[in-house]
């Protein structure tokens, strides 16, 4: 199962740049997880997978946080997740989905069409 949400801040007195520079510092002192920047967007990436149990079935979740600035005063985040059951990690096709999804996901193009009003 795939989900998504887009978070949007407002950000007052905070630039753009330090939000996106403080959201990379803080996502890199995260040990598991890996931080990048997407070229060309310019997004800051974080990927992290997680594995959990729910109703006796075991988990992997895979997270996708990306960010960008969208206006001068505005940043946008987006959490995307998927969830695959633990015995098929190593499935091909599912190696090849999470691919897919990590590689489409971090490539978010944001806009002020994206608010809901």
């Amino acid at each position: 199962m795939a989900t998504g949400s887009l978070l949007t801040r407002e950000l007052g007195k905070e630039t753009p740049a330090d939000r996106l520079h403080r959201l990379h510092l803080k996502w890199c002192s995260e040990d598991e997880d890996h931080v990048f920047i997407e070229e060309p967007t310019n997004n800051v990436v974080r990927v992290r997978e997680k594995d959990t149990e729910q109703d006796g079935e075991l988990l992997r979740l895979y997270y996708w946080y990306v960010a960008n600035l969208v206006e001068r005063n505005l940043v946008q985040e987006a959490i995307f997740s998927l969830t695959v059951l633990r015995a098929r990690i190593h499935n091909p096709q599912t190696l090849d989905m999470v691919k897919v999804v990590g590689e489409l996901v971090t490539q978010a193009q944001f806009s002020r069409a994206n608010l809901v009003n």
